[in-house]
């Protein structure tokens, strides 16, 4: 997986993708691109944590599950909402009952999606921080 912000953003925003699984990492990652955001795709939660603390993201899109360990995506957004409440976090997920559980928590986006689920769930979020 790279860990680059190459691309050119139409939006300026840079998304921090949180997947351990390299192929869902890269489609999802393509998609943002193509809807203009830069990207910065990491594996694990301890690699989203040095991310965030070298750059500034407009928003976390995080997989639930993450391996190795114990830890998952939502404990990652739990522990930003404390240290980093104004940066929003999108949770996603393959498995119906855990996207139900973290649903009332934050917003979750169920695999499979579609670009304009990502976009529609997206632009959300950014118009919810611009507001706040």
């Amino acid at each position: 997986m790279s860990e680059d912000n190459e691309v050119s953003s139409e939006t300026g925003a840079i998304i921090l993708l949180v997947e351990d699984e390299r192929t869902v990492a890269e489609v999802v990652k393509a998609m943002l691109e193509e809807l203009g955001y830069v990207v910065r795709c990491v594996p694990t939660i301890s690699a989203a944590l040095q991310a965030i603390s070298e750059a500034t993201f407009q928003l976390v899109l995080s997989d639930i599950e993450l391996m190795p360990g114990p830890a998952d995506g939502v404990q990652l957004a739990r522990l930003l909402r404390t240290t980093h409440p104004a940066l929003p976090v999108l949770l996603m997920s393959g498995h119906p009952g855990k996207a139900e559980n973290a649903a009332g928590e934050f917003p979750v986006l169920s695999k499979p999606f579609g670009i304009g689920e990502l976009k529609g769930a997206v632009l959300r979020l950014e118009r919810s921080r611009s507001s706040s």
